[in-house]
């Protein structure tokens, strides 16, 4: 449930919605139902007395969003005006419909578990998932694998994912990892492409210190696929488990699967 007398940000990606064609409608229908409602052009501005933030944009804005938003607590609701749009609640030609819904609180808002890295002290948060791939991208990784203190592996490969059960449906998914569903409490690791018939992808408890260790030369870290670190070869990496979560507003409406089938399956847009 959210507070319907406090304030309705609404944030769209400057790219997807260059003439804020998108934006004027979504603030048209919420002014519609009474809600007080205000565009932010940049999540970083002040958002207090917000009880929801509305993303207009694609999967990539969300991520970018979410890692933005961590730190205070504001739930999300998203709306797809981008390619695919798996992480989005509603396309824009059901918004109207989903704040119907929202105002008979038939919806609750999920919160779901982030990752955090830390390399030569520095820490990265995630949502979706921290890569390890090479520097030039052109050779495979070369790496030891620790669960806690316990050896998990080498894999020899062209990279290493370590994603949330929200980043389980994206690149971890491609790469042969499994489909976990969004509130299960564990993280994925697993190799991309990996030069062995027998390395496979690795569930752990997200409680867990995963920590990645480069057996030859320097490596990237990359988190969400928007920000890249440079990690030497002498510094570990430690992903772990994040203090801060992500919080999206969900459709009671909308289940896991029935998305699964709908955007990775057939991929098939909803207007």
């Amino acid at each position: 449930m959210i507070d319907k007398n406090g304030i309705i940000s609404v944030y769209a990606n400057p790219k997807k919605d260059p003439n804020s064609k998108a934006s004027r409608k979504v603030l048209e229908v919420l002014g519609k139902f009474g809600l007080k409602c205000r565009k932010v052009e940049n999540v970083s501005d002040d958002l207090s007395g917000t009880s929801l933030l509305i993303v207009l944009g694609g999967d990539g804005t969300i991520l970018s969003v979410v890692r933005n938003i961590s730190d205070i607590n504001i739930p999300l609701f998203s709306v797809n005006i981008g390619t695919l749009g798996f992480l989005s609640e509603v396309e824009l030609g059901e918004f109207e419909d989903a704040v119907a819904m929202i105002m008979e609180d038939k919806g609750n808002i999920q919160e779901r578990l982030m990752i955090e890295a830390d390399c030569a002290g520095e820490v990265n948060t995630a949502i979706n998932e921290f890569c390890v791939i090479s520097e030039d991208r052109e050779n495979m990784v070369h790496v030891s694998v620790y669960i806690n203190s316990d050896q998990a592996g080498r894999f020899d490969a062209d990279g290493i994912i370590v994603s949330t059960p929200t980043g389980a449906s994206a690149y971890s998914l491609s790469a042969g990892g499994p489909i976990v569903y969004p509130n299960a409490n564990c993280l994925l690791i697993t190799p991309i492409c990996p030069h062995s018939i027998t390395a496979r992808p690795i569930v752990v408890n997200a409680d867990d210190v995963i920590t990645i260790k480069s057996l030859k030369g320097d490596v990237i870290l990359a988190s969400d696929w928007q920000n890249r670190k440079l990690c030497a070869e002498e510094n570990e990496i430690k992903i772990m488990k994040s203090s801060k979560t992500a919080k999206f507003y969900k459709l009671n409406e909308h289940g896991f699967f029935d998305r699964m089938r709908e955007k990775l399956i057939y991929n098939i847009r909803r207007d």
